[in-house]
């Protein structure tokens, strides 16, 4: 029945109706629902029975309170108008013991239901990824209305007009494209390589796109069409990565794999013409490459995450050659005893486990440096080889108030490692000597060797989104002792002489690293450096367990963005960096001709880039 008025309520009706639609209009503006998610929890105790008034936290990916809540009487919370990011819950309650569950992933639009059993002595947290069973946020009342038949339902009875079943109240389903994002990076100046990891080209354009298809398909494309300033090499390179459903829970429900398939293809300087085998020096070789990943993430328990995959590469250079690099990673979560990590990796270092982070912008960022990860291709004896990494790691870390403490030891063996050189003879070109995929150095073969060792740091948050991170360690570098090579009779001899001269050592190494975002300007900054022997000829350890360790010499680098033009979707970011500033590692050797060879571990690096993103 419709309701009735009377003549001066009849008056002051239309004033009220237009007051509240004026006031309420900017809430309804700005309100954050579409691009925001949920957590919804309910606490119990260990008989089941709703726990009111328990204290619940709500956590940021630094384990920083940022919420808090108090249960109701049915033992509900809710955190809601949270950004896209990874969260984590601490649940305490007198006579309890306390409960955190961290990685927790919130994305536009998401809810996550948590249910959580208070105990005396193990207390748990489950998470569903869709309303779990029973409905255990939904009152008794609810349920009865719900069971009755549809004329006697209180409610809907108030409600003559109302259709349940009208186009506009209709879910809309999902659409066969949607979330999309992107971004297109321009960047020149010297190579970005490192000696365990690969090199990048040194002038690209480099692009990703990442989208869903239907809701439960997420797709990534990504490509890098490059061109070296020093060298004149063009190159290009293709990705594509799909993952079904991935906001699906990581190991609760069902496997949730992620497959990528990357393909390479890059033409060498005429400069290996003279050398090249079968008399073809008209023709320039062409190094082609075919790289399948596979990687999974299984949550064994709330307390056990283990993530593996595999590598599958195929790469053309003179011949042809197979490997395939396994890798996997167990995380034990101690909560207040901290978190154990065991990891091993064989081949080429996996990025989706050294580059951390969640969300859209941690995996387009995997996009590119997966795409920009050449394998490090050598020549020994005339025979194409590729530099394999085995690493063999056990890491501990525990976050507490002030900051984070880190400790780590590694074992680790390199075969047919290459070393950066400038100024070898041109007769070892083709035989024991390439030329750099991205700079006019070339990569000598310096053999096989192990190495060991340990790291112990500590990472302070400062005021203001700023970290200053210290390590130090004992670990395995290769050295050399000599300054001029003995004149031999060929070339063969004179690079068996060479890696004669180096020997693998036992050095101390400390570390500093800085980083933060500046205030107002929203500039991201870091400067590290690490000191050990000058004559190293070796990079660190790349961890796969810690984060505190930074990268050999001096380095600089900030990421600064600016405002998007008027009427345009995205933003712009411009980034640059420099690294081996000092040019520590620098080792010149005397030929017997008398010219001067450099051995170069880490050269130095200067470049920029400019980014759209949207």
């Amino acid at each position: 029945m419709r309701p009735r008025f009377d003549r001066p309520a009849a008056l002051l009706a239309p004033a009220l109706i237009t007051g509240l639609f004026l006031l309420c209009s900017p809430l309804q503006a700005a309100a954050p629902a579409r691009f925001s998610g949920k957590i919804i929890g309910m606490v119990k105790g260990a008989s089941g029975v709703a726990q009111m008034g328990a204290t619940v936290q709500l956590l940021n990916r630094f384990e920083k309170p940022i919420l808090r809540a108090i249960t109701d009487e049915r033992g509900a919370f809710v955190f809601d108008a949270l950004g896209p990011d990874s969260y984590g819950v601490r649940v305490s309650m007198t006579s309890f013991m306390p409960v955190t569950r961290m990685n927790i992933q919130v994305g536009p639009g998401i809810e996550r239901f948590l249910a959580i059993q208070m105990a005396s002595l193990f207390s748990s947290v489950e998470i569903f990824y869709s309303p779990p069973p029973g409905a255990f946020l939904m009152s008794e009342d609810w349920r009865a209305a719900l069971r009755s038949s549809l004329s006697t339902r209180p409610v809907l009875r108030a409600l003559p007009g109302w259709d349940p079943n009208a186009p506009s109240r209709r879910q809309p389903g999902p659409r066969l494209l949607s979330d999309t994002r992107a971004v297109v990076q321009l960047a020149s100046g010297d190579t970005t390589t490192n000696f365990s990891m690969g090199s990048q080209p040194d002038l690209g354009t480099a692009f990703a796109v990442g989208t869903s298809v239907w809701g439960r398909n997420q797709v990534h494309f990504s490509g890098n069409l490059a061109y070296g300033l020093q060298n004149g090499i063009p190159s290009a390179g293709f990705r594509t990565t799909y993952q079904r459903a991935m906001d699906s829970p990581n190991g609760f429900d069902s496997p949730n794999p992620l497959f990528s398939l990357t393909v390479r293809q890059l033409y060498l300087p005429s400069m290996l013409g003279p050398n090249l085998p079968n008399n073809t020096a008209s023709r320039a070789p062409v190094l082609r490459s075919i790289t399948s990943t596979f990687i999974d993430r299984w949550q064994l328990s709330d307390r056990v995450l283990l993530e593996y995959g595999a590598a599958l590469d195929s790469v053309q250079f003179f011949e042809r050659i197979n490997y395939l690099s396994p890798f996997g990673r167990m995380s034990w979560d101690g909560q207040l005893l901290g978190t154990i990590k065991a990891a091993y990796s064989s081949g080429l270092p996996p990025v989706d486990l050294l580059i951390r982070g969640t969300g859209p912008a941690a995996d387009i960022q995997r996009e590119l440096s997966g795409l920009a990860l050449f394998p490090r291709i050598t020549r020994r004896g005339g025979t194409t080889q590729a530099q394999r990494v085995e690493n063999m790691e056990i890491g501990y870390s525990r976050n507490l108030n002030l900051g984070e403490v880190f400790a780590s030891v590694y074992r680790e063996a390199v075969s047919n490692a290459g070393l950066a050189t400038i100024g070898a003879s041109a007769s070892l070109l083709g035989q024991d000597l390439v030329p750099d995929l991205s700079t006019n150095t070339s990569l000598f073969n310096i053999g096989n060797f192990n190495r060991n060792g340990f790291l112990a740091g500590w990472t302070q948050n400062l005021p203001g989104n700023w970290r200053f991170s210290t390590a130090y360690g004992l670990g395995g570098i290769l050295r050399t002792d000599q300054r001029s090579l003995p004149g031999t009779d060929s070339p063969l001899g004179e690079a068996n002489a060479i890696r004669a001269g180096i020997h693998r050592s036992q050095k101390h190494f400390a570390s500093m690293k800085l980083s933060g975002i500046v205030p107002l300007s929203g500039t991201r900054f870091y400067s590290s450096y690490l000191w050990t022997d000058y004559r190293a000829l070796t990079p660190f350890h790349t961890s796969l367990t810690t984060t505190g360790l930074a990268e050999a010499g001096l380095n600089f680098g900030f990421r600064q963005p600016i405002r998007g033009f008027p009427g345009l979707r995205g933003r712009l970011e411009f980034s640059a960096e420099m690294r081996n500033m000092l040019a520590q590692g620098y080792v010149p050797i005397v030929m017997p001709d008398g010219r001067t060879m450099w051995l170069l571990p880490t050269p130095k690096q200067v470049r920029g880039g400019l980014s759209f993103i949207f």
